[in-house]
């Protein structure tokens, strides 16, 4: 959906062994996130640089965190529907931020963006706090804005609250 709505994002795949992992690792390329597709506060995620890495990480991380996400509603619906399988992503060098948002009639008011100031480098991703008001210079805040509001309409979110991740690069 996102990629249909032109909003910019990271090579990503999902696997559910490990030999699906290297066939995505090989077209995404290293480093690479690990990540759940589901649950929150960045609980089994993972960066790996190597494929060494992702053999000795893969497979600690899909069950860990499909055994630690009981709780989610979502999750045995998911299980069924992905095969208890894990996001891999590309790694994005740069600056996280959260975007808080309210959306009422398809229009988006994004009401705060928060900067992840603590370097958010891996090989976890531990959120310790966020910073507010944002410092990224205005072209930023605005691309990010933009960015949301895409995300929403790409997904068809119409009204509601949302909270959004963004990793910006150097490039912006």
């Amino acid at each position: 959906a996102l990629a249909a709505d032109g909003v910019p994002q990271t090579e990503f795949g999902i696997a559910r062994t490990l030999d699906e992992a290297r066939s995505e690792a090989a077209r995404i390329g290293y480093p690479l996130v690990i990540k759940p597709l589901l649950g929150s506060g960045s609980m089994h995620i993972r960066r790996v640089d190597s494929e060494s890495e992702l053999a000795a990480h893969l497979e600690p991380l899909r069950a860990g965190s499909w055994a630690d996400f009981d709780y989610d509603p979502l999750q045995a619906g998911m299980v069924v529907d992905y095969g208890g399988a894990v996001l891999l992503e590309r790694y994005l060098h740069g600056v996280e931020v959260s975007v808080e948002s309210i959306i009422d009639s398809g229009q988006t008011q994004v009401v705060a963006i928060h900067d992840k100031p603590l370097p958010m480098d891996g090989p976890y991703f531990e959120e310790y706090f966020y910073s507010t008001p944002t410092r990224l210079a205005a072209d930023l805040v605005a691309k990010v804005k933009d960015a949301t509001a895409r995300v929403h309409r790409a997904l068809g979110i119409t009204i509601g609250a949302t909270h959004t991740e963004f990793r910006i690069e150097a490039d912006g």
